[in-house]
């Protein structure tokens, strides 16, 4: 099933783009083909997910009503190259055709199935809602089993937060949202990014009125 977070991007930008008229056109390759069945699209109720079908009529190549689109969709197919020059190769699964496009800004987005290994082990068996067992904490340093027990942070195991402040519970300053947490649709993140930011500014204030307190 095609991950929404390929979706969420394109939502954004492509609304942005007709809200505030800013010269952004996007180019949204996707693995599945528009008409596949196990798309969310056909499981998602079009009344309370508008957002949504607009975007799949733009992946399926129709006009929108609201004026000219700039939103070019590859439907089944994958990056497979950057070079260069700002130039993302991209190739079409079936026919094996390549088409290069010159690119200012490029996400590649994995879904709900995150990869964390750029942080310690250690504090990744602290993040989850799912604890690794105390014993394997224990087991840090050279005599450290070569195979610790670890659940990795997914859809099984969202980081676990603080429902106001979307910090994690044993990470102090260590924040998450959208899917990492389990939002995984885009109307959510707004909620977890005001909670984050409220909560920096928040500990910023109290820091400084600390020490403009001291002696």
């Amino acid at each position: 099933m095609l991950p929404l977070q390929f979706v969420d991007a394109i939502a954004v930008a492509f609304f942005s783009y007709r809200s505030f008229s800013t010269l952004f056109f996007p180019r949204h390759a996707f693995r599945r083909n528009v008409d596949d069945p196990s798309m969310i699209f056909k499981v998602l109720p079009k009344a309370l997910y508008p957002e949504y079908q607009e975007v799949y009529r733009l992946m399926r190549g129709d006009k929108i009503d609201s004026g000219p689109s700039a939103y070019l969709p590859l439907p089944e197919h994958e990056l497979v190259e950057i070079i260069p020059g700002r130039v993302a190769v991209f190739e079409e699964r079936s026919s094996g055709a390549r088409v290069s496009l010159r690119l200012s800004h490029l996400a590649i987005l994995i879904g709900s199935s995150p990869d964390l290994d750029f942080l310690e082990p250690k504090l990744r068996r602290r993040l989850g809602v799912v604890k690794a067992p105390e014993e394997v904490e224990e087991a840090e340093g050279e005599d450290a089993p070569t195979t610790t027990p670890l659940i990795p942070i997914g859809r099984s195991n969202p980081v676990d937060i603080e429902l106001f402040t979307n910090e994690a519970v044993d990470v102090p300053g260590v924040y998450a949202m959208g899917p990492l947490v389990g939002d995984n649709f885009v109307r959510f993140l707004l909620g977890g990014a005001l909670a984050i930011a409220t909560d920096v500014i928040r500990k910023e204030k109290k820091a400084t009125a600390t020490m403009t307190a001291s002696p």
